[in-house]
C-alpha cells in the first residue's frame, strides 16, 4: 500500500505504474497537468498531497481494472450464454 505521505512515494507509485504498464504522461494526462508537474512530485520537489491523492486514485483504479473479468461478465452468465 503507497501512503500518501510516505518518502518512498515516488519510487513506490513509478513501481506501480510499471506493473500496470502505464507512462507518466498518461498519468499526468488522465490528472490533467503536466508531466514536468508530475516529475516534480514523484521525485519529492513538490509536496502536491491532492496530486498525490489523484494519483493514487488513478493507479489504484488501473489496477482495479486489470484484474476485472474482459468480458465484464461474470462466469454464470458466460454459462448460460453458451447453453442457448
Amino acid at each position: 500500500m503507497i501512503i500518501v505521505e510516505s518518502k518512498n512515494f515516488g519510487i513506490e507509485v513509478k513501481k506501480r505504474l510499471l506493473d500496470i504498464g502505464m507512462k507518466q504522461t498518461e498519468l499526468a494526462e488522465k490528472i490533467g497537468v503536466s508531466e514536468s508537474y508530475i516529475s516534480e512530485v514523484l521525485s519529492g520537489k513538490r509536496d502536491a498531497i491532492d496530486t498525490r491523492k489523484k494519483i493514487l486514485s488513478i493507479i489504484n483504479g488501473e489496477m482495479k481494472e486489470e484484474s476485472e473479468p474482459e468480458n465484464g461478465g461474470s462466469e454464470c452468465g458466460e454459462r448460460r450464454e453458451e447453453s442457448k
